[in-house]
């Protein structure tokens, strides 16, 4: 059993000394599949994408108006049109002028555009409503990017951006590293006869969207039939999560059970509230996060640990964002040393960041988890938190943290 030496004087490593011992040992997969890119959102990229073409692959009208050559007098004669789907055929000379579309190919002889609605137009003369610099409302070929550059690189986790970029390029299919395969199972008796029901392979299959997922259901609190399951998933499996069963109580098992698959702990237990029980450990080449089994302390100690971790195996080499900065409506004690995380609800603030009041307390209270709006981060040194104090907040959104 490795014990971190952050451990050996009686205390728990925080959240970066836990990632710490574990990232050091973390190799990203390197098995890589061709997928349509209508089925990449969510993969990760294996290669650099360069384009193949240029884009714009011609100047392009950037408004509906008239296309004419700088230095042109008024008024403008009107010689054609050009649409979208259908170019103008020839070339414009100084003094003419065409009707042209949004998206519609520039002619030769015509470098500007005026919008319609500032030109005048009667008998085939266009009068300009004001005078014009050079390329005005033109896209110029290659303005948005040129054949060879690169338009994604490599370790980058396609999103609805990313595949339209792609798509913008003519580019069908994608080179993606294969998806995670991540084993979930929640301990605990209890779970099995209800009426308690287990929330938290429900939570943490949708945390894991888009990855490889094998439920293992619910297993009792033997350590006989843990061990047999970690061994079984530890054979075909990146990534093992576990809930509960952590903690030191007679019915906690897991410790126990990873030692007897032939596993080796990296972390058992973290300065971090709610979720101090978590441990992670390795099983043959499988990593295990074997979270708490109250939900709340679930949420946050994947937030904290597995995030990370998953995303180096998966190999995601974009940065992180940033936490939003809020202030703090209200005064909060804590404990130096441990990471705390606080639901929080948001109000408009009038400051220019919102303010955050407390939304809920408790590791099992799902309904505050559930109707908060983020996260409160207080690292390690912060001891007290007074009103008005700006803090980083994990904010909530529509897909995801």
């Amino acid at each position: 059993m490795t014990i971190s030496p952050a451990c050996l004087d009686g205390t728990l490593p925080t959240v970066a000394e836990a990632l710490a011992l574990t990232a050091a040992g973390l190799s990203p997969i390197v098995q890589y599949e061709q997928i349509p890119l209508d089925r990449a959102v969510g993969r990760i990229l294996a290669r650099d994408v360069t384009a193949p073409i240029t884009m714009p692959p011609f100047p392009r009208a950037a408004m509906d108006g008239f296309a004419f050559r700088s230095g042109s007098g008024a008024p403008l004669k009107l010689v054609g049109t050009a649409t979208a789907g259908k170019a103008f055929g020839g070339s414009v000379q100084l003094g003419e002028c065409i009707a042209i579309s949004t998206g519609a190919r520039v002619p030769d002889g015509c470098d500007t555009v005026a919008m319609r609605e500032h030109c005048a137009c009667e008998n085939n003369k266009v009068w300009l409503g004001a005078l014009l610099k050079r390329g005005t409302h033109v896209r110029a070929s290659g303005e948005d990017y040129a054949e060879g550059n690169i338009l994604l690189e490599a370790g980058t986790r396609l999103d609805a951006r990313g595949v339209a970029l792609l798509a913008s390029a003519g580019i069908a299919r994608a080179e993606v590293r294969r998806s995670l395969r991540v084993a979930i199972f929640s301990v605990g008796d209890e779970l099995k006869a209800g009426p308690i029901f287990d929330s938290n392979r429900a939570m943490l299959t949708a945390l894991l969207a888009g990855m490889e997922i094998s439920d293992l259901g619910i297993l009792a609190d033997r350590r006989d039939d843990i061990q047999v399951a970690l061994s079984e998933a530890a054979g075909s499996h990146d990534v093992i999560l576990s809930t509960a069963g952590t903690s030191v109580g007679d019915e906690d098992h897991v410790r126990a059970a990873i030692l007897g698959a032939g596993g080796r702990i990296l972390v058992s237990g973290v300065a971090i509230k709610p979720g101090k029980p978590v441990t992670v450990a390795r099983i043959r080449t499988a990593l295990h996060l074997a979270l708490p089994g109250n939900p709340v302390a679930a949420f946050a100690t994947f937030l904290a640990l597995g995030t990370p971790l998953l995303r180096q195996l998966s190999g995601h080499r974009e940065s992180v964002a940033p936490p939003h900065a809020v202030r703090a409506g209200f005064a909060h004690r804590k404990k130096k040393g441990v990471r705390e995380y606080l639901r929080i609800r948001l109000e408009e603030g009038d400051s220019g960041l919102p303010h955050v009041m407390p939304a809920g307390s408790g590791s099992a209270q799902l309904f505050s988890l559930a109707h908060c709006d983020g996260l409160l981060c207080l690292d390690e040194a912060v001891s007290e938190v007074a009103e008005g104090d700006i803090l980083p907040c994990h904010i909530f959104s529509g897909t995801g943290i």
